[in-house]
């Protein structure tokens, strides 16, 4: 075809394109039974697996997860903690959709408001704690926002605190499966506590008279590992899912976004999460307190050199089989000079896969070096120090440990 073609031909081209891409989009997320999805690593934030990762969604439900990262970011004051009071509002009173039937005027800690919003997803509870936070809900959706902001989520918008659906012709809650990713990342990461909720089927709410049910119960359930951590629905939003589970020392995060039911949500994040967790591994490849088969130079000690050990363990996250091929390097080795104490700091040790950086760790001295006497010293003067870069006497080659 020739490229000199007119330009309503272009636009014809472009038009066919789009629609090409559009049905091409629209059949992947049929085919799969959900709009978009994505898994990361709790502890990095690696992207592991995405699916239309960057697609724009409805939230529903999952804008409770800013609400509650937000209101434990501020419980933390005399004036504002987990016991702190909260009345519940007549605009609280009235809300729809799953709740707790808060009465107006009645009061329950910032906790018991949380368990409600966070277990079972409780829209009255939701209003009342962002009221809590800053006297009204448009105020706390302006928090909401500038959070979502500090934490890169681009793509995200808050118009309320409790993810319903707008009146017809009003801007909607809007995000990504990337950034609902990392919105879990950061409320896993800086309140952990967020996961005795998480994994909370039942618990008890207004004494006893009422019984709070996870919506997140039927994942709890069906996966090994799970423990959280929020669902969402309504009508035009489908069924979304932050899932968090942990298996041996990783953790992981998976989105789903715009499932066509319950059913599907549950077996796309299983699916999705099984697959990492087979081919993904976090695991120590050095335990602190190990020594090196190097020693650094220490100049005006009459051994010259010192040993060196691991001050923390060294534990990457990498895809099962590239474990063999890590290479685990000193690097960042100063010039030492004597007398030396035990744990002085002596660098790093890194571990690389190729050309990325996969974790590292601090070296540190092994032993006390004492300073050389000073008739040694002076004897000894001449003795060449090793070049800029060549402070390690080398031992063994260290490939995939030591």
């Amino acid at each position: 075809m020739s490229l000199a073609f007119a330009g309503r031909g272009r636009v014809a081209c472009a038009l066919l394109i789009a629609v090409s891409f559009t049905t091409t989009a629209a059949g992947a997320s049929a085919e799969r039974g959900y709009h978009s999805a994505v898994v990361v690593a709790a502890d990095t934030g690696q992207t592991l697996v995405e699916q239309d990762a960057d697609a724009q969604w409805e939230p529903a439900s999952l804008v409770k997860m800013m609400l509650s990262l937000v209101a434990r970011e501020r419980a933390v004051t005399t004036a504002f903690h987990m016991l702190t009071p909260v009345r519940t509002s007549a605009y609280a009173s009235k809300m729809g959709g799953s709740q707790v039937y808060l009465k107006h005027g009645e009061v329950f800690t910032l906790s018991s408001m949380l368990q409600a919003m966070e277990i079972a997803s409780a829209n009255d509870a939701s209003v009342a704690v962002a009221e809590a936070i800053a006297g009204s809900t448009d105020a706390t959706v302006d928090l909401m926002n500038f959070r979502a902001r500090e934490l890169g989520m681009a793509a995200t918008t808050f118009v309320n605190v409790h993810g319903l659906p707008t009146a017809p012709g009003e801007a909607g809650n809007v995000t990504t499966a990337r950034d609902m990713a990392t919105l879990a990342r950061a409320l896993l990461t800086e309140h952990p506590g967020i996961l005795l909720t998480g994994s909370t089927k039942t618990a008890p709410f207004r004494g006893g008279e009422f019984i709070l049910y996870n919506t997140n119960k039927q994942f709890l359930q069906a996966f090994d590992g799970a423990d959280g951590l929020k669902t969402g629905y309504h009508k035009a939003a489908k069924y979304n899912i932050a899932a968090t589970a942990q298996r041996e020392d990783m953790r992981l995060i998976a989105v789903v976004l715009g499932a066509d039911s319950g059913d599907k949500r549950t077996r796309g994040v299983s699916r999705l999460l099984d697959s990492a967790f087979a081919t993904y591994k976090r695991d120590t490849v050095v335990d602190a307190g190990e020594r090196l088969p190097d020693q650094v130079y220490v100049e005006g000690s009459a051994h010259r050199y010192a040993p060196l050990q691991v001050a923390g363990d060294l534990a990457i996250f990498a895809k099962r089989s590239d474990f063999a091929n890590v290479r685990i390097v000193p690097t960042d080795i100063p010039v030492l000079q004597a007398p030396i104490a035990a744990g002085t700091p002596a660098g790093m040790i890194v571990a690389r896969l190729g050309g990325r950086e996969l974790g590292k760790a601090p070296l540190v001295v092994a032993e006390t070096v004492d300073r050389a006497p000073f008739l040694w010293r002076v004897w000894h003067w001449r003795t060449p120090r090793p070049t800029r870069g060549r402070f390690l006497q080398a031992g063994a080659q260290l490939a995939g440990g030591f």
